[in-house]
């Protein structure tokens, strides 16, 4: 048997070992630290040279429209002024980015509750690394998984505007209504994803003063993404309405581009005015985040209505058919 001094210098040296090894790492984690503090730094430093939160596609990203975000979902912004100061958003994400920060939100319930920035804000990363030239592969958190998945599944090839006639039994419906139809593989559009914008309107009961709340804002208006099959048996089965399908000349680097948003917008609400930023503006908005450089909902005034949305697509030069159902 080991007596009480030989067993104690026994213990010693399997310690020594674990504290040499406890050293090495703490050294390492701070060399890693050092480095990472030192790459957001340079980043920080080229962002503000190039004035970046003053780039027309940060603020299409950020939603901005006379210096202020039409988004009002806090959960879509990471500091508490993002809505309105551009500047303090792209110095937070990108601290995000870097060192693959995952922040909580206001609403636990929220989706994209404690997911990474890169994860989080895909659009928003994969801009800002090709503004700075950051390899993504170097990031500590790499993007959604789920996006890459979705993105493979689907094989984004075009982009299709769909104008639906106004249905005169819905007030809200009276002027029309536009989606978006994301074309994959399949080359019938009944087979493509549709893109949605809508006021979220309670399904039980009637409310008399539903669209009286609907010109004042009251109601919350989302992103939803459902078959287009669908909506063509509520609109032309049900409804009798007419569709006009617009393809867009889109390259699919464009279509990427703007899923990648679609995936941040996921679960934000903005509030819902039917005369101005309604689904016809908030889908020229989403539009412009396909390709950097395209100003649609700039060009909305006191109220926009669905047949705006494909003026000013006409007008940029982007229709390259159209198709009548």
């Amino acid at each position: 048997m080991l007596s009480a001094h030989q067993g104690g210098l026994e213990q010693r040296r399997l310690r020594a070992p674990l504290l040499r090894l406890a050293l090495l790492a703490m050294s390492l984690s701070a060399i890693v630290a050092e480095e990472e503090d030192a790459q957001l730094s340079v980043a920080l430093a080229r962002a503000a040279e190039l004035r970046l939160h003053r780039d027309p596609y940060w603020l299409t990203l950020l939603h901005y429209r006379d210096g202020r975000s039409t988004i009002d979902d806090p959960t879509f912004f990471l500091t508490r002024d993002g809505d309105r100061d551009a500047a303090g958003e792209l110095v937070a994400t990108l601290t995000g980015v870097l060192r693959g920060d995952a922040p909580g939100t206001p609403e636990p319930q929220h989706p994209m509750l404690g997911k990474a920035i890169a994860a989080r804000f895909p659009a928003r990363t994969e801009w800002l690394c090709a503004q700075l030239g950051i390899p993504r592969a170097g990031l500590p958190v790499d993007g959604p998984a789920q996006v890459d998945a979705q993105l493979a599944d689907i094989q984004p090839r075009g982009l299709v505007l769909v104008f639906a006639s106004g249905y005169l039994s819905s007030p809200a419906s009276m002027f029309g209504h536009t989606l978006l139809l994301v074309r994959g593989r399949a080359d019938s559009p009944l087979l493509a994803q549709g893109v949605n914008y809508a006021a979220q309107v309670p399904a039980t009961g009637s409310d008399p003063f539903s669209a009286i709340k609907g010109l004042f804002g009251v109601y919350h208006g989302l992103f939803s993404v459902l078959p287009y099959h669908r909506k063509v048996q509520e609109y032309t089965d049900l409804n009798q309405r007419d569709l006009w399908e617009y393809e867009l000349a889109m390259t699919p680097e464009d279509v990427r581009r703007l899923m990648l948003h679609a995936w941040e917008l996921q679960g934000i609400w903005s509030s819902y005015w039917f005369f101005d930023e309604n689904c016809s503006f908030n889908l020229a908005a989403l539009l412009e985040s396909a390709r950097p450089g395209l100003k649609l909902s700039q060009r909305a005034g006191a109220w926009v209505l669905p047949a705006d949305t494909v003026r000013w697509v006409r007008d940029a030069g982007l229709i390259s058919s159209v198709s009548y159902r």
